[in-house]
């Protein structure tokens, strides 16, 4: 998550880090993404712990591609 927010700050030229800002500065669909991110491992998963415990390498596994992913489109533009 924080790779996908210093992404995006560094995309936007930007020293703000606040996640609201950042999302609200980023184009669509980037902001949508950045969004999605931010709602599942920031919100959900850290701050409630509510992450699926049964499958945590998987999990891992998927965000880390999809944050990934994000970064590499975002090095594109």
């Amino acid at each position: 998550m924080h790779a996908a927010r210093i992404a995006a700050m560094t995309y936007l030229s930007t020293e703000v880090s606040r996640w609201g800002l950042i999302r609200r500065m980023l184009p669509e669909p980037y902001r949508e993404e950045f969004k999605e991110i931010i709602n599942v491992l920031h919100i959900k998963y850290f701050y409630h712990g509510d992450y699926p415990k049964d499958s945590i390498k998987k999990e891992f596994e998927y965000w880390c591609s999809k944050v990934g992913y994000f970064i590499h489109k975002l090095e594109k533009l």
